[in-house]
């Protein structure tokens, strides 16, 4: 159970890469960079003055990369080129657990847990987004 005072703490904490703790499709590690995508949503009040470039209709996406044994990334497993008005203008996002799953004579899978961070109505938001895909 996480306290709402948590939230904070827990972004300030967060992880931008995951490495799978055991793993049949060859991924060593899980990266999330964040990007600036285009927005459905005015979300230039978000922004502090660190972010380069126009902000005028852009928000805060995110970029998740599979990368293999050798380091070399395998696959980019999702980039945001919009960003929906429904993810209320994103402060940060960072990753939170990954499973893997082979189904039998099936190319594999790969579920990534997103956190996206926002202001909500009284503080810090914190959502979830599942990310899917397949690895090969």
């Amino acid at each position: 159970m996480v306290a709402y005072n948590d939230i904070a703490r827990l972004e300030q904490v967060s992880q931008q890469w995951l490495s799978p703790t055991y793993d049949e499709l060859g991924i060593s590690t899980i990266q999330l960079e964040q990007i600036l995508a285009d927005s459905t949503a005015d979300c230039s009040s978000s922004f502090d003055g660190a972010q380069q470039g126009e902000t005028t209709g852009k928000a805060l996406g995110f970029r998740l990369t599979l990368q293999g044994q050798d380091g070399h990334p395998i696959k980019v497993l999702h980039e945001d080129k919009t960003v929906p008005g429904s993810r209320n203008c994103p402060i940060s996002y960072s990753l939170s657990e990954s499973y893997t799953f082979t189904p039998d004579g099936k190319a594999g899978v790969v579920v990534v847990l997103v956190q996206r961070f926002s202001q909500g109505f009284e503080g810090r938001d914190r959502r979830f987004l599942a990310v899917t895909g397949q690895v090969h």
